[in-house]
C-alpha cells in the first residue's frame, strides 16, 4: 500500500474532497448543495469533459474552495473503494491520515 498523506501537499484550508468523474453533469454538483455550487455550474461541461482526468473539489464548510485535475493514469480516483463501495467523497481525516491505496486488478482500493 502507498500512503498519500494529502495534507502534506495541500497548503490551504479544506475539510473534505468531492470527486467528479469524467463526463459528470451539473446534476451531480446540484445534488451536493454546495453553497457556491451555482458558480461552478458555469464551467460545466468543460470541467469534466476530459476522460483522462478526475476533478477533485476541495470543500470547506460546504463551500468549494478550490479544484484540481488529477490524471487518471497516476491515481484513478474513479476507482477508489472502501467497504466495497466506490467513493465520491473523502473526509480530511481519511485523506490526511488513513489514505493508503493498494492496486487490485484494474482499480485501487482504500485500505487502513
Amino acid at each position: 500500500p502507498i500512503k498519500l498523506a494529502l495534507c502534506d501537499e495541500i497548503p490551504f484550508q479544506w475539510n473534505s474532497i468531492f470527486i467528479l468523474k469524467p463526463y459528470s453533469g451539473v446534476e451531480v454538483l446540484r445534488k451536493q448543495k454546495f453553497i457556491n455550487g451555482k458558480g461552478m455550474e458555469k464551467v460545466f461541461p468543460d470541467l469534466t469533459i476530459n476522460e483522462g482526468d478526475c476533478v477533485l473539489l476541495f470543500i470547506e464548510n460546504n463551500t468549494i474552495v478550490r479544484y484540481s485535475y488529477v490524471p487518471r493514469l497516476l491515481i484513478d480516483f474513479n476507482s477508489v473503494k472502501y467497504d466495497n463501495k466506490i467513493l465520491d467523497k473523502l473526509s480530511k481525516k481519511i485523506s490526511c491520515e488513513d489514505l493508503y491505496l493498494k492496486k487490485y486488478e484494474n482499480s485501487f482500493t482504500l485500505s487502513n
